[in-house]
């Protein structure tokens, strides 16, 4: 299951072309022999179509750079990855200002 840690479910939506989606049964108070009666019809928007063809395409995309993986990998094998603790550490610096900001309202 693709399933975020909010619980919200980002599977990419299924949208038909221009095909009303029916109802799984009749409305309360409408029996399906009914003469006369219609059953009402739900359209997907132009608007929800988009979104779920960016879904789809989203889905598609990895989520790992594996070209920055393996030449890391590779480094590491050959004993030429070096670690910069002082970039480290000004990136952990930019990134906990930038929460700060971020939880104060951006106010600095």
């Amino acid at each position: 299951m693709n399933t975020k840690i909010n619980g919200i479910d980002t599977r990419p939506v299924g949208v038909g072309s221009a095909t009303p989606v029916s109802r799984g049964r009749a409305p309360a108070g409408l029996e399906s022999g009914e003469q006369g009666a219609s059953r009402p019809e739900i359209n997907i928007t132009e608007g929800a179509r988009q979104i779920a063809a960016l879904e789809k395409q989203l889905g598609e995309i990895s989520e790992v750079d594996e070209a920055r993986v393996s030449a890391v990998s590779l480094s590491i094998e050959r004993g030429r990855y070096q670690v910069d603790p002082e970039r480290i550490a000004a990136q952990l610096l930019r990134m906990d200002h930038e929460l700060s900001q971020a939880g104060s309202g951006g106010d600095e």
